[in-house]
């Protein structure tokens, strides 16, 4: 089973919402690694604590 998947719909949004936001503001990026970012837990949806981005 290929990792997209067994991605859920909360995951999938989120990917889409934050590579949207990236291509409209070329200058943001990403301010910690992907494996650093928290995850927020007990939300059905699923989450991310924060997104710590650069200008």
């Amino acid at each position: 089973m290929t990792r997209a998947v067994r991605m859920g719909l909360p995951d999938r949004m989120a990917k889409e919402a934050l590579e949207v936001l990236l291509r409209r503001l070329p200058s943001l990026e990403p301010a910690v690694a992907v494996e650093d970012l928290r995850r927020l837990e007990g939300l059905a949806v699923g989450g991310l604590r924060e997104v710590p981005v650069r200008w």
